[in-house]
């Protein structure tokens, strides 16, 4: 145990009991309005802290349960003792098992296994630590937790790496209900490369918080678009 890995349990301490949402930019509170008020379970790649700035602590509260997954093993002691009913997992993931290099920033929300984007990072003199992490796929974690629930919450923020991630999980076999996707540009401008993958997997762009974008499952997604009324003009 580290001093930084007991400032993260102080800080989930200090912000458990304010605020209805957590999300940086109300990512959980879109998502929630999206899914309903039915149970389910989450995925959350990228998690970082269990409280502050989590896109699936509203849902813990709620009653669900799931599997957060990070790179940053200080983040573990947090996520055992502040939300013991998850299950958190210290690795990266990634189209592939293997060992990949993770680089981690001073400020936990840049680290990232993305070359491209620590390249970004350099140019601004931004220091950083490398360590080599193991890396999983998604569809690694899905089979093991057994994740075929109907109402699967799936959230991804891991700074610049998200289409790998994506690219990981065998839609075949697993189809979340709901994918939160960091979304480096607006979506409404422009397919990214997210969107183009997502859309093939018959997924539809719903929301966008300003940080990140939503897309259901194409069941859901019809249903949402005729639940909406019909205004004229």
């Amino acid at each position: 145990m580290d001093v930084r890995s007991l400032r993260y349990l102080a800080r989930g301490l200090k912000y458990r009991f304010f605020g209805r949402g957590f999300s940086e930019s109300g990512e959980d509170l879109i998502a929630s309005y999206l899914l309903g008020h039915s149970q389910g379970k989450f995925v959350d790649v990228g998690s970082g802290h269990p409280i502050v700035g989590s896109n699936t602590y509203y849902f813990s509260k709620k009653g669900w349960s799931g599997v957060a997954i990070d790179a940053n093993p200080r983040f573990e002691l947090s996520w055992k003792l502040l939300r013991p009913r998850d299950t958190f997992l210290s690795v990266s993931i990634g189209e592939g098992s293997d060992l990949v290099e993770f680089y981690e920033y001073e400020n936990d929300l840049r680290s990232t296994s993305s070359k491209e984007v620590k390249d970004l990072y350099d140019s601004k003199n931004l220091g950083f630590s490398k360590r080599i992490v193991e890396q999983k796929t998604l569809t690694d974690v899905f089979r093991k937790f057994n994740l075929i629930d109907e109402n699967i919450f799936l959230t991804i923020d891991v700074e610049g790496s998200e289409l790998q991630v994506l690219k990981s999980l065998n839609f075949e076999q697993y189809t979340p209900a709901l994918i939160a996707v960091e979304s480096w540009t607006i979506p409404w401008t422009g397919a990214t490369k997210v969107h183009q993958f997502l859309t093939e997997k018959n997924y539809g762009l719903i929301a966008y918080s300003g940080l990140t974008s939503f897309y259901l499952r194409s069941s859901e997604y019809q249903n949402f678009q005729k639940s909406r009324p019909k205004i004229e003009g």
